[in-house]
């Protein structure tokens, strides 16, 4: 009996571990459209609990300027597929990030700002 409640304490300890462990859903690669067409790939990353987003990657001309620049800023989990945190859209220059809503449906993640929206799709 010591042993069965060992072996199952041992198991419940490993899966609490590995649920730890997982990466939040949001990290990952982020397909970028406009007008339907591919625009560029931004990967978000976690640290110490805050997100930013990076793009990796460009499909037009135009978007390939952009690669290393960070588009989602600081972004924290509120829970429930909800994030607030800052985006800056790369054209802008040095004009600030601005506060941002992301939500996490699926698939989509939607960035929302002051300055409009832009809806992601899982890469």
């Amino acid at each position: 009996m010591r042993l069965m409640t060992k072996f199952i304490a041992a198991t419940a300890g490993l899966t609490l571990a590995s649920m730890a462990f997982a990466a939040d859903p949001i990290v990952g690669n982020w397909q970028m459209s406009e007008n339907g067409q591919p625009k560029a790939v931004v990967k978000i990353t976690e640290s110490g609990g805050k997100f930013s987003g990076v793009v990796i990657s460009g499909q037009t001309e135009k978007a390939k300027q952009y690669v290393g620049k960070t588009v989602i800023l600081n972004a924290e989990n509120l829970g429930g597929g909800k994030y607030k945190g800052k985006a800056k859209d790369p054209r802008w220059g040095i004009i600030p990030a601005v506060n941002a809503d992301i939500t996490l449906n699926g698939n989509k993640l939607t960035l929302k700002t002051l300055k409009g929206s832009q809806v992601l799709t899982r890469k």
